[in-house]
């Protein structure tokens, strides 16, 4: 196994180490292992490195999944024609789609971690927090209509909202996702 310039790094300093690295195995089978190891000195040289590899080649494949699947969805979310958004249960934007950024005429980038007191009219804010804690507390989706106006051109729109409650793999509450239609 040829080692890994950071290894040998690590090694000249005399430091510990702890790295993931992809390695093909003599029999030309690629692996991620995880190698964490500690030269040792005699005196002022270095004369082995104590250490491990651990195969976690499962783990990295399973990563691979995930992160393959979120971009997938990610895309989804980007090309639906509806408002989509996702709200934590303290009411703070997590996501929304590009639609939706241009219907409040404000960018993901700038929406992300502020709440609709942010954006809207404190009666408009307040109505849609209210509508979010019940929605929270029945646990159930949600539909509403209701003019709001686009920020983008001032054009008053009737929009068809679906707000339900999002849960993680535990059944603990996450957030709201909301879908709106024009």
């Amino acid at each position: 196994i040829k080692i890994n310039e950071a290894i040998q790094a690590a090694i000249k300093l005399g430091t510990p180490y702890d790295l993931e690295l992809e390695m093909t195995s003599a029999k030309g089978i690629n692996k991620w292992v995880r190698t964490m190891g500690v030269p040792v000195k005699a005196g002022n040289k270095i004369t082995k490195i104590r250490g491990i590899y651990q195969d976690i080649t499962n783990r990295k494949e399973a990563e691979l999944v995930l992160e393959n699947e979120r971009l997938r969805l990610r895309t989804l979310i980007k090309t639906i024609p509806d408002l989509i958004w996702h709200k934590n249960p303290d009411g703070k934007f997590l996501l929304c789609n590009p639609v939706f950024e241009s219907f409040i005429g404000v960018p993901e980038a700038d929406l992300i971690g502020k709440t609709d007191y942010d954006f809207e009219k404190p009666e408009l804010a307040e109505k849609s927090k209210q509508r979010d804690i019940k929605l929270m507390l029945n646990n159930n989706p949600v539909t509403y209509e209701e003019w709001v106006t686009r920020r983008s051109d001032e054009k008053k729109c009737l929009i068809e909202t679906i707000k339900s409650p999002m849960f993680d793999t535990e059944g603990k509450l996450i957030g709201i996702l909301g879908v709106g239609r024009d």
